[in-house]
């Protein structure tokens, strides 16, 4: 098994993959920072890889390498914005400076829609995430000089999260509180 790891900014994702198998079989495993000290006793299977990204910091970086070493002695091969540019153009003034979760979200995006008739035709596709930020990152192709056409990320947005907004809008406004409620299309309550 192959052991993929998302380290985002208030939790972390692990899935797995079958050799072979080009998705995960069933929910990830999601844990809070404070619990990556028992990655090993939640699983019931020992990884043979483990691929990662990591938007976290340094201190989760280094306790998610720690466990896996301490659980199977295997490193983590972190992945970044560095890695996929055969497939995929960063259109990123400074490429490294795009988050490893977004663009790996993009690469795997370029994968599913890759032989898609409307992807080939030209139409982009948008990429929206919604965690503790919600991101919406655009690919389109885009003609290169030689006269031959790539993919590309031309770009995208970093918002705040759901839950980001509902904290910043209770701490702005003065008559509206910080409450919980039930998602509905056209809401008729605050």
């Amino acid at each position: 098994m192959t052991l993929l790891v998302d380290a985002g900014n208030t939790r972390v994702k692990i899935a797995w993959l079958a050799p072979g198998a080009s998705r995960r079989a069933g929910p990830p495993l999601i844990l809070a920072h404070t619990e990556l000290s028992g990655l090993a006793a939640r699983l019931d299977f020992t990884p043979r890889r483990i691929l990662g990204s990591n938007v976290a910091g340094g201190e989760v970086r280094d306790r998610l390498e720690q466990a896996c070493r301490a659980a199977w002695n295997l490193p983590v091969r972190w992945h970044d914005a560095r890695d996929g540019h055969d497939l995929l153009v960063n259109g990123y003034r400074q490429p490294a400076r795009l988050g490893s979760d977004r663009w790996l979200g993009l690469l795997g995006l370029l994968q599913h829609v890759r032989d898609e008739p409307a992807w080939q035709a030209g139409a982009p596709c948008v990429l929206a995430s919604f965690g503790t930020a919600t991101t919406i990152d655009t690919l389109a192709w885009q003609a290169q000089a030689d006269g031959t056409r790539r993919a590309a990320f031309i770009g995208g947005l970093i918002l705040p999260g759901a839950a980001l907004m509902a904290r910043s809008l209770s701490q702005g406004t003065a008559d509206l509180p910080l409450a919980r409620g039930e998602p509905a299309d056209f809401p008729t309550d605050t």
